[in-house]
This record gives C-alpha cells, structure tokens and sequence, in this order.
C-alpha cells in the first residue's frame, strides 16, 4: 500500500499560500477599517446633518374630495384640518 504523505516542497506550498490568504484578509480587513472610519468621523458632521434635516418635514395634503351635500343642500360631510405632532424625548430640554 502506498502512504499517501506531504513532502517539504509541498508544505513550503502550503506555507506560501496560507502567508497569501492571511496578507489578502488583512487588506480586506483594512481597507473595511479605512472606509469605515471615513465614513464615521471624516464624514460623520455631513450625514449628522443630513438626517436631522429629514427627520422634520411638513406635508400638506389637499383633501381627496370636496363638501358632501344631502339633497336638501344640507352640509352632511366638511373638510377638517387636523395635525400630527410627534415629539422625540431626546430633543425635549424640560
């Protein structure tokens, strides 16, 4: 039967490569480090603010539909404006 074994130009080999994978990882590990910190602190004050303006906004919606009236000319169904306010404990100083 014959052993089935690594000579040493084989493990030199493997050696090899496994320096090669260990030195990509650490690249792709790096340049994850890198953009990661450009994107928190060279670039933080920039979308800080981005989103803090679009937290905020006002909509107006224009009613679907007009003023609804009974065939008598009585007013059955009017247009109300209403309001929605929604309030973030963070931002409350009091």
């Amino acid at each position: 039967m014959a052993s089935i074994g690594f000579n040493d130009s084989d493990l030199l080999d493997l050696q090899r490569r496994l320096v090669i994978l260990r030195v990509g990882l650490l690249l792709v590990v790096a340049l994850l480090a890198l953009r990661l910190w450009h994107l928190q602190i060279r670039e933080g004050p920039y979308y800080r603010d981005l989103s803090e303006n679009n937290r905020t906004r006002s909509v107006v919606l224009e009613p679907a539909r007009g003023l609804i009236f009974d065939r008598n000319g009585v007013l059955l169904a009017n247009n109300v404006p209403s309001f929605a306010l929604y309030v973030t404990l963070e931002d409350v100083k009091d």
